[in-house]
């Protein structure tokens, strides 16, 4: 039995070795700054959030049209009957509108007939006309038009920040399950690790056994270790292999068509550079979330939303009153040469109306009202929650950033004393059960140290995702972009 435990070690560790051997394990590393980059790049959830920002880039350009776009229209009415013609209507016409709600005209108009009114008459050659529009009371600050399209840029900067938000999710659950691959990895070679410690026990006991300088029950007593380490190996074996496939699903090129990790490929935390832990980069930090964190954003969003809608509808509380007034001037020439004086040749007219109670328009800006001190409250309280957030995950980070850094002094005490132990045991002044003790130690403070690696990698991920931006390649911060007008 024992005889063919070791044999199966044997066998475990060559086919190990043959197998790392072949795909090269030295160089076939995908460290985390390339997986962080390439999710951040080809995820299909990342390209979802950029085409959710293009939609609403695009509801702002719509929303721009009726404040900005000049709009060119015609109407040709004729009637004839009985070979005779009752009117015949020709009117074309370009308007300008503009950001402060005044509308620029520009038109021509010619009617003949028999039954025209006389009001509509026209010389021959028709009529230039060139006017203006003012609202006088409505729309004097702001209207439908300019309101919608400040709803749409609150909107549009709302879905930016959600975006970012989506983004920085994906990318703290990748970060976190590369940390769970990672650890997987460093407790499978800590098993094996353990496997040849153990196998290397065994073959001394039963070397000395054979030459009678050892009892029968210390090769079953590290037989016993050994396949306790084998145990352990599998375990680990097969959590590296469930860690792989999930570190497998954030994998995409750029076609976005979906590959897995080639054998042999290992992680690694080579070249994530230490954080800064003082007090003014925290600081700094603290500052940068409660400036840009698309938690903060997508509320100050709304926010404005809501002041350009109570803006409008204290617009509504006015009379509204439209003024226009246009200078006209014979067909005959063309729109751009004289016009003659507009005291004698114009069009002039007043219109207005308002409601004598004004109840629908006191309710909707009094709702308004609400909103805004609505969404102003919300805004504190995220301000509240980030910088207890924020000061927390900084907390964390910096607080496993030194475990980790005692912890590998550690594991090279531990190490130590496993050497030392040997060493006392092969000279006959040591048993095995001491050195399976130190053995012991040593792989459980490896196992310690390979979890809260994992847990710091974790940690700056969660710190990134408090501060509103991502986890670049040297381990700061990559905030999110203002967004355009």
């Amino acid at each position: 039995m024992i005889v063919a435990l070791v044999a199966a070690a044997v066998l475990v560790q060559d086919s190990a070795t043959a197998r790392l051997a072949s795909t090269g394990d030295s160089v076939a590393v995908l460290d985390f700054a390339t997986f962080h980059a390439q999710v951040r790049e080809r995820h299909p959830v990342a390209r979802q959030a950029e085409l959710v920002e293009a939609r609403a880039t695009a509801e702002v350009m719509a929303a721009r049209g009726p404040v900005w776009d000049p709009v060119l229209g015609a109407e040709w009415n004729r009637k004839a009957f009985q070979a005779k013609e009752y009117y015949n209507y020709l009117e074309a016409g370009l308007s300008l509108p503009t950001p402060i709600g005044v509308e620029f005209k520009l038109g021509y108009q010619k009617t003949r007939g028999a039954n025209i009114n006389p009001d509509r008459t026209t010389p021959d050659d028709g009529l230039w006309v060139a006017g203006v529009t003012i609202p006088v009371g409505q729309g004097l600050l702001t209207d439908a038009r300019r309101n919608a399209l400040a709803e749409a840029r609150g909107l549009r900067d709302a879905a930016v920040a959600d975006r970012q938000a989506q983004v920085n999710e994906l990318l703290f659950a990748a970060a976190r399950d590369y940390a769970a691959w990672y650890e997987a990895w460093r407790r499978r070679t800590v098993a094996r690790e353990g496997v040849e410690l153990a196998l290397g026990s065994y073959r001394f006991v039963r070397s000395r056994f054979e030459n009678g300088d050892a009892a029968a029950i210390d090769t079953i007593e590290a037989g016993l270790e050994l396949q306790r380490r084998l145990v352990a190996q599998l375990e680990a074996d097969n959590a590296w292999f469930v860690t792989s496939q999930v570190v497998s699903t954030y994998l995409w090129d750029e076609r976005a068509v979906p590959y897995d990790l080639a054998p042999g490929v290992v992680p690694t935390l080579a070249g994530l550079a230490p954080m800064a832990a003082d007090t003014t980069a925290i600081d700094g930090w603290l500052a940068r979330a409660l400036e840009r964190h698309p938690d903060l954003l997508k509320v100050l969003a709304r926010q404005r939303v809501a002041e350009a809608n109570r803006r409008y509808y204290g617009q509504e509380l006015l009379p509204d009153v439209m003024f226009d007034v246009a200078a006209i001037k014979d067909g005959a020439t063309g729109p751009f040469s004289e016009w003659p004086g507009a005291s004698d040749n114009y069009k002039f007219g007043l219109a207005g109306k308002t409601s004598l109670l004004l109840m629908k328009e006191r309710g909707r800006f009094n709702a308004a009202g609400a909103r805004v001190e609505s969404a102003a409250l919300e805004a504190a309280v995220v301000r509240r929650e980030l910088r207890a957030t924020v000061l927390a995950s900084a907390n964390e980070a910096t607080t496993y950033q030194r475990i980790v850094e005692t912890q590998r002094g550690a594991v090279a005490q531990a190490r130590e004393l496993r050497h030392g132990e040997t060493r006392r045991f092969q000279e006959g002044e040591s048993t095995l059960f001491l050195v399976n003790q130190r053995d012991r130690l040593l792989l459980e403070e490896a196992g310690k140290l390979a979890g809260f690696e994992a847990k710091y990698l974790a940690a700056r991920a969660a710190l990134a995702v408090a501060l509103g931006g991502t986890l670049s390649e040297d381990g700061s911060v990559l905030p999110l972009a203002p967004p355009t007008r």
